[in-house]
């Protein structure tokens, strides 16, 4: 885990874009992991550093041909995937569709028929559900699941803040708290913002307009 918090921060580091991209093994290493890690904090920061490093149009590209589509596609499902995971995923599928070289690829992979189960059928019966909670036992909930976070017994295993004044821990700590703090309309919002996007931007590549039609797009937009 503090090998991923540490490619993270990595990532985050424009100077360092060129060198990950260009590592086939640090490439295939991350989309290992996305594959077979069953850590939920490692496979975030896998999401996160692939998102960032896809800084510009050729390691976007270079990111796609080397296989990062399917384990993406792969967690976008909530049947074994939160929230969000989800909405970071489409994030990350969003800045690879701004590369035009992409295009094809990615509906070749079945980004769209996916994009149309979760976006149309999956958030719904999400949202559905979550209204259907009660209020106290969602607050009942919340506070159990924080309880078990400061006893260092979260199901993301990270340790509580006042155990360690280590900087690595600090940092995953605060990213669980702004991903936990933001409510579940919020990030239902930025999924559905950002796969609206990406078919936008599908759409900008003539050649696959009548592909879309033909996938159903239309129907569900209406």
């Amino acid at each position: 885990r503090r090998a991923a918090a540490v490619l993270k921060r990595l990532g985050a580091h424009e100077p360092c874009h060129d060198q990950i991209c260009s590592d086939e093994h640090a490439v295939q290493s991350a989309v290992a992991l996305l594959i077979d890690c069953n850590d939920v904090q490692i496979r975030r920061n896998m999401i996160d550093m692939l998102t960032s490093v896809a800084s510009d149009d050729s390691r976007k590209r270079l990111l796609v041909e080397s296989g990062v589509l399917t384990p993406l596609l792969m967690h976008l499902d909530p049947r074994h995937s939160s929230l969000e995971t989800i909405t970071m995923v489409i994030g990350c599928l969003h800045v690879l569709s701004t590369c035009s070289a992409n295009l094809r690829a990615m509906f070749s992979e079945g980004l769209v028929q996916t994009l149309r189960r979760v976006l149309f059928t999956e958030l719904g019966e999400i949202r559905q559900y979550r209204a259907m909670a009660n209020a106290a036992a969602h607050s009942k909930s919340r506070e159990e699941k924080m309880d078990k976070y400061s006893s260092g017994r979260s199901m993301m295993g990270v340790r509580p803040l006042a155990e360690t004044k280590d900087p690595e821990v600090n940092t995953d700590y605060a990213t669980w708290r702004s991903i936990k703090t933001r409510t579940p309309e919020e990030l239902e919002g930025d999924a559905l913002r950002y796969g609206l996007q990406i078919l936008l931007n599908l759409s900008t590549h003539e050649p696959l307009r009548d592909d879309l039609v033909m996938a159903g797009i239309a129907e569900d937009l209406f």
